[in-house]
């Protein structure tokens, strides 16, 4: 509980033991592939964008969220910031964290007593990432390491080095030198604040040195063979530093969080109620913190192929799609695991007898 981040004994034993599965399982050598994004993880939401037949609406603060039950083809509505008219849907998804979710008004008949708990409680970690650009990639040149990942105690906690082919892609000089979460992030963000500059920003630059003099200090000079030392390698560091970015997500008002981190007896009560239908099955809660993988994007993947999944029962049910469209689906996206898909097609049963 304290090897990645600190002040974790309150949290849910739950979440340390999926957490402990997720990085440790399977076990070595048993021919897990790994794959890079080249360029970053946002090509995968713009090649995604592009498969979609609708263009996405960014930059919009959704209001309200609102259910109509008399309306049959249009039951929710959603108010957007600056629009004098509201938008109606058929369904709504809603992929914000909780936390977002909260400053929305969402309207009477559309949560349960149990999700408005939820989306009040569930406990949000904290994260901060701070990437630094050099002149060169020291790391490879004075330390040999070329990519992989060192967890410290100090106050960077871990630092992950960028991954390239050698005599392929030219090396990164960028490092993510910490990344952190849990108390450790909060401290560090009282370092980032609104902006790294002044005083604030000239403090956490020479943390991040010391701190990188620190974890490297006894790598071995590859000529004399002997340990560079603090002092030499805090001035080689400093030497080959160019600028820095910082990032801390409780500050930023889009997210309000970094993920979702149940605390005790959370998973018990809470994730129950974050995977049931709202507004009578007009209504999806989806998204990392509404799947048992918190903070990964297979747990948002898998929250909504859920998510999609109930309003296909509901639509089968109503009589409004064949069967084999959510059969197409299936033997396209292959079976949901998280949940059974019969424990969901009962849940949308109970939904619509609950709703007449």
């Amino acid at each position: 509980m304290t090897n990645s981040a600190s002040g974790l004994y309150d949290q849910s034993l739950s979440e340390a033991v999926l957490d402990a599965m997720d990085f440790e399982y399977p076990t070595p050598g048993e021919g897990t592939e790994w794959y890079r994004v080249a360029g970053g993880t946002s090509r995968v939401i713009e090649q995604m964008e592009k498969q979609i037949s609708n263009t996405p609406s960014l930059g919009t603060r959704v209001v309200s969220i609102d259910y109509h039950p008399d309306d049959l083809s249009h039951p929710m509505s959603v108010k957007v910031e600056g629009e004098s008219e509201e938008r109606k849907y058929s369904a709504v998804f809603n992929t914000t964290s909780l936390p977002c979710l909260r400053r929305m008004a969402v309207g009477p008949g559309i949560l349960r007593p149990g999700q408005q708990a939820a989306i009040q409680s569930v406990h949000y970690d904290a994260s901060t990432k701070i990437a630094i650009k050099f002149k060169s990639a020291w790391w490879t040149r004075f330390c040999q390491i070329e990519g992989g990942q060192a967890t410290t105690d100090l106050p960077i906690r871990t630092c992950v080095y960028p991954s390239t082919r050698s005599g392929i892609e030219q090396q990164s000089t960028v490092l993510l030198c910490s990344y952190t979460w849990g108390q450790d992030a909060q401290q560090m963000a009282s370092l980032i604040g609104s902006k790294v500059d002044g005083a604030s920003g000239k403090n956490l630059e020479q943390l991040l040195c010391h701190n990188l003099a620190l974890l490297h200090q006894h790598y071995l000079d590859p000529f004399s063979h002997e340990p560079y030392g603090y002092v030499r390698m805090l001035g080689m560091i400093k030497s080959e530093y160019c600028e820095l970015h910082a990032y801390d997500w409780y500050s930023d008002p889009s997210v309000s969080g970094a993920f979702a981190y149940f605390g005790p007896e959370q998973f018990r009560h809470f994730y129950p109620e974050l995977v049931a239908p709202a507004a009578d099955g007009n209504m999806f809660l989806v998204g990392e913190a509404c799947s048992a993988h918190h903070a990964w994007i297979s747990g948002s993947l898998d929250s909504a192929y859920r998510g999609l999944i109930q309003y296909l029962y509901k639509l089968i049910a109503e009589g409004r799609v064949q069967p084999i469209v959510l059969q197409k689906l299936q033997a396209t996206w292959g079976t949901l695991e998280e949940i059974p898909e019969e424990v969901l097609e009962w849940q949308m049963y109970l939904t619509r007898l609950a709703a007449r």
